[in-house]
């Protein structure tokens, strides 16, 4: 079961219509899309970008933004 689900525009597809599912998983492990499939060879490259991961640890919060956990 994934530990979340988001909605895409569409599936990168070779020119012979083939899902591109390996190079998708080597994206959002963290390779760079340049790397993990060649947009030349596909029929719809604009759509590899959206699979790129957003680092959410790079958040960052400031002293206000703490919530208090045990109600001091």
């Amino acid at each position: 079961m994934p530990d979340e689900i988001h909605q895409v525009p569409g599936i990168p597809r070779t020119l012979s219509g083939k899902k591109l599912e390996v190079p998708v998983r080597k994206i959002l492990l963290g390779t760079p899309v340049a790397e993990a499939a060649d947009p030349d060879a596909l029929a719809n490259p604009e759509v590899l970008g959206l699979f790129v991961p957003r680092d959410e640890s790079r958040v960052e919060s400031g002293p206000g933004d703490a919530q208090q956990i045990n109600g001091d």
